[in-house]
């Protein structure tokens, strides 16, 4: 029994991204952290944004910031305000957060650098031809500018952002495209993107963290 498992346990091993990838029929992919390098550019927006504020606020800020990557910015503003300031925020003031924040990152974001292998992934011959969807925590508009300036807007058939969260836009892509959740595979980098893929029962692939219970790890998209 214990030479069998081996034996699985090393075959699994052996699998690369595209080898799990090559028999789901639609690919679902966090942004920030899977398809760009651009974490970082986040939080050092999010510190410049709320510069005026105090070191320390802001430290505790950053810190929910980094446990919560895959949270719309609207929620994290809400969080600082209510949990940070003690303060109300209204619907037009957190627009204007937004707005700011756009930016300040925008010409930031788009000089990141692609993950490893990811623009090889996703022209692979096992892969370029399936069904491949955007999930992202960032504003719908401002994620479609970004990846139309970085001219990959026409590697997948739709791109998806907030104000609706993860489990939302998979529940509307999944009741416009009918598709089953053993067909799918999702690739994300947080917690979020993890309990998203969970909900619907989709196996999960954490690019870069090695996140509890995952289905599967993989530094990056090498191959």
């Amino acid at each position: 029994m214990i030479l069998v498992s081996l034996v699985i346990f090393k075959l699994i091993m052996k699998l690369n991204i595209v080898d799990i990838s090559r028999n789901k029929n639609c690919l679902l992919f966090d942004f920030d952290g899977v398809i760009l390098d651009s974490n970082h550019v986040k939080t050092n927006s999010f510190k410049k944004l709320f510069l005026s504020m105090g070191k320390k606020k802001v430290d505790n800020f950053i810190n929910f910031h980094i446990e919560n990557q895959g949270m719309s910015r609207y929620e994290k503003f809400k969080y600082f305000y209510k949990n940070i300031l003690f303060k109300n925020i209204s619907n037009n003031e957190l627009d204007s957060l937004s707005e700011k924040f756009t930016k300040i990152i925008f010409q930031e974001i788009i000089k990141c650098d692609f993950i490893p292998g990811i623009k090889r992934f996703l022209l692979n011959e096992h892969i370029k031809y399936k069904n491949k969807f955007i999930v992202s925590a960032t504003p719908q508009y401002e994620i479609r500018m970004i990846i139309k300036k970085l001219k990959i807007d026409d590697m997948f058939n739709e791109c998806f952002g907030s104000p609706k969260n993860k489990i939302e836009i998979l529940n509307d892509l999944f009741q416009q495209y009918n598709f089953k959740s053993e067909e799918c595979l999702f690739y994300g980098d947080s917690i979020n993107d993890y309990y998203a893929s969970k909900h619907h029962k989709i196996e999960f692939v954490s690019i870069g963290k090695n996140i509890k219970d995952c289905d599967y790890f993989f530094r990056d998209f090498s191959f």
